[in-house]
């Protein structure tokens, strides 16, 4: 099965399934409010997909924070995963929201490597499993930042997780919000090789790296950008 979620703006989100059987699934809605387009499609054969259903409907968020304080496709979770129990206790000492995504940050980079046969024989439609990664204590890209995002996510942190798609490389980073200073873009980012902190002097400001900033929001550097 398929399922795509085209948002308010014509982004279309597409999520796949091998056993959809007995699944319930929630899914983000990470554009805003605004109508959305939902379709499930049976594959027929190849790239060949059949409409089991197809509707439409109309948000309005009670807060645009919503979104990004739960979970859903990409970055699933629940009180008993692993990453969730372990970020109450990595963040028990942390008295702000910068202070989390640091402490956050840290652990993750200093307990865990990256597996780069994983990255070279991984296929498109590639789901992270938190529990698995925690459990290995090695994964891809994908796999660090739907951790961390569900990390700082129950530690009531508001984080998007948002990819650019350069050809089939991608690059992915970490907005978060703070009551301060609002959406802060790209606090945690993946440069291609290597997950990488922002300084936090321009954190705190509410500032983005400017060298960063250029790149992520030059149009001719990624075909498209999702956020989770």
């Amino acid at each position: 099965l398929c399922v795509i979620v085209t948002s308010p703006k014509g982004n279309q989100y597409k999520y796949f399934y091998t056993d959809a059987t007995g699944v319930s699934q929630d899914f983000v809605l990470s554009e805003g409010n605004g109508t959305y387009q939902v379709g499930v499609y049976k594959n027929v054969s190849g790239t060949t997909y059949t409409t089991l259903h197809a509707t439409s409907f109309s948000v309005k968020l009670s807060s645009d924070l919503s979104p990004f304080l739960r979970a859903n496709y990409y970055v699933e979770y629940s009180s008993s995963t692993k990453a969730i129990k372990a970020a109450g206790t990595i963040c028990k000492s942390c008295a702000t929201e910068l202070e989390k995504v640091e402490a956050v940050y840290y652990y993750v980079i200093n307990n865990f490597t990256y597996d780069y046969e994983k990255a070279a024989a991984v296929q498109s439609g590639y789901r992270p499993d938190i529990d698995a990664f925690w459990d290995s204590k090695k994964g891809i890209c994908f796999d660090y930042a739907s951790a961390m995002t569900a990390m700082l996510r129950s530690q009531g942190v508001a984080s998007k997780l948002v990819i650019g798609y350069a050809g089939t490389v991608y690059h992915a980073w970490l907005n978060v919000y703070t009551k301060e200073t609002g959406w802060i873009e790209a606090v945690i980012y993946f440069d291609g090789a290597n997950w990488k902190l922002m300084d936090p002097t321009f954190a705190s400001t509410g500032n983005s790296s400017e060298a960063i900033m250029k790149f992520i929001n030059d149009p001719s550097n990624y075909s498209a950008k999702y956020a989770y």
